[in-house]
């Protein structure tokens, strides 16, 4: 399991809505502020990321919450999207390098323009498949509530 720690910024029903931010290992070097990676680190910070989610359980705007993604399935995600594209692009190189001399194109560009054709054909049928599969193996799942949100006493007199 792949997690992440989060806090609650919205809940909206059963929707939960999380901000993380990305770790920077910059932040912990003793030398960081003689580093000039440290400071190019600390100008492009990336936005905190919201990720959106179903719970079951009632949490509060300021929960501390871990989240976590099966990591089997962020590997086939992967390997679908990363390999398929490749083997399409090499298959359709090599078939289309045999066929289109057979019909008289023998520009390379014909070879080129085929295999592009064909490889990009390929990775918008792999993403309508994926999209039609099982998604809820690709939600974030919520592992525990760490810490409650804090709260503020206000006295009067």
């Amino acid at each position: 399991m792949i997690e992440e720690v989060g806090v609650v910024v919205d809940v909206k029903g059963s929707k939960v809505i999380v901000e993380t931010r990305i770790k920077s290992t910059c932040g912990s070097c003793q030398s960081q502020s003689n580093c000039g990676t440290g400071t190019i680190a600390r100008a492009l910070t990336p936005r905190p990321e919201t990720i959106t989610f179903e719970s079951e359980l009632a949490l509060a705007i300021g929960n501390k919450v871990r989240i976590g993604i099966p990591e089997e399935a962020l590997l086939k995600a992967s390997l679908w999207l990363y390999i398929t594209p490749i083997v399409a692009l090499i298959t359709s190189a090599i078939s289309f390098s045999i066929v289109l001399p057979l019909i008289g194109l023998t520009h390379e560009l014909w070879l080129v323009a085929s295999s592009l054709g064909f490889t990009f054909a390929s990775f918008v049928w792999l993403s309508a498949a994926l999209k039609k599969t099982e998604t809820s193996n690709y939600q974030p799942r919520l592992m525990e509530v760490i810490s409650e949100p804090k709260r503020i006493a206000i006295t009067t007199r």
